[in-house]
């Protein structure tokens, strides 16, 4: 039965009854509007009087959208995300509504539906006015379809020709976002240098990686791994082992226009393939060589991540 969401106050939330949280003190909740979110016990009878600002509710919402880890409150952690969420400008507010829409196409001239009442908040917007604004605007433009009578409470239309172009042209951009796709070997003497080296650099930079098999998802692995590239800020592809899908992975990035750090290890390094020679790599000896490496390149080419501690 629906209740009302502890976050944003809409009467569209539903308590979460899993495995995954019936021995955790707190409870989640899956919002139509801010999506999956657990809340620590001990914050459960305070996060309902606070005055949560829209931008945590986008938050939320987004990790929900890409399927990534679910946020958990405690005590301070709306103040923290509060430091370092950034409010997008109106050009990012633009592409982000695109995005949802063309998430939604199965192909283009389908028509696809929002609802502003709670889907406001896939664009990072405050609320329903600023929707219809955004949705007006993008019409007005020629990337959305005019749809006509509009109905109050869903935004039907397609996205048109130029629209498509439109995300073309935008997709080259590296989204604003901390999500770094790592594209590697899955092997199981890779663990190490995933759990060791590789995950802890990103996350020290200030970055959430991302790998496929770490991931559920419904989707074909061909289809999930392009999309998740085209949601990352950069790429870290190491090549050891020599594998032909991770070279596949740091080709497609490349031509989206992503930087793409490249490592591999040492006793590997000679067997490269002359396409990848003549790139930077981070030769690492062992998983702390690899973490230091990989951790001062990203900071040094990319920088600080929103994420940094």
């Amino acid at each position: 039965m629906p209740v009302e969401c502890p976050l944003c106050g809409y009467g569209k939330a539903e308590s979460l009854e899993s495995n995954e949280y019936k021995d955790r003190d707190g409870q989640a909740y899956n919002c139509k509007r801010c999506g999956k979110f657990f809340i620590a016990g001990s914050f459960v009878c305070f996060i309902s009087q606070m005055d949560v600002h829209p931008i945590i509710w986008a938050w939320v919402r987004e990790k929900t959208e890409f399927g990534e880890n679910v946020p958990e409150f405690f005590g301070e952690t709306i103040d923290e995300m509060m430091k370092i969420l950034k409010v997008p400008n109106v050009t990012q507010k633009t592409y982000k509504l695109m995005k949802a829409y063309e998430r939604r196409s199965k192909y283009p001239g389908q028509k696809v539906s929002l609802d502003p009442k709670h889907d406001f908040t896939l664009a990072w917007l405050n609320n329903v006015e600023e929707f219809k604004y955004f949705f007006k605007s993008l019409v007005e433009r020629g990337l959305l379809a005019d749809p006509g009578v509009v109905n109050a409470n869903v935004q039907e239309t397609l996205i048109t020709h130029k629209g498509w172009e439109y995300l073309a042209e935008h997709e080259s951009q590296p989204p604003d976002t901390n999500i770094v796709f790592v594209a590697m070997d899955f092997k199981e003497e890779m663990e190490t240098a995933w759990s060791e080296g590789i995950k802890p650099a990103i996350e020290e930079a200030g970055y959430e990686p991302i790998r496929v098999d770490k991931k559920p998802h419904t989707d074909w692995i061909e289809s999930e791994i392009i999309r998740r590239i085209k949601e990352s800020k950069f790429v870290v592809a190491d090549i050891t082992g020599q594998n032909e899908g991770v070279y596949f992975e740091a080709g497609y990035a490349m031509g989206l226009g992503r930087t793409v750090i490249i490592t591999v290890r040492k006793d590997d390094s000679k067997n490269v393939h002359f396409d990848a020679s003549h790139i930077r790599q981070i030769r690492w000896k062992d998983t702390a060589e690899l973490n230091k490496g990989l951790y001062e390149t990203i900071c040094a080419v990319i920088g600080e991540g929103s994420k940094k501690k």
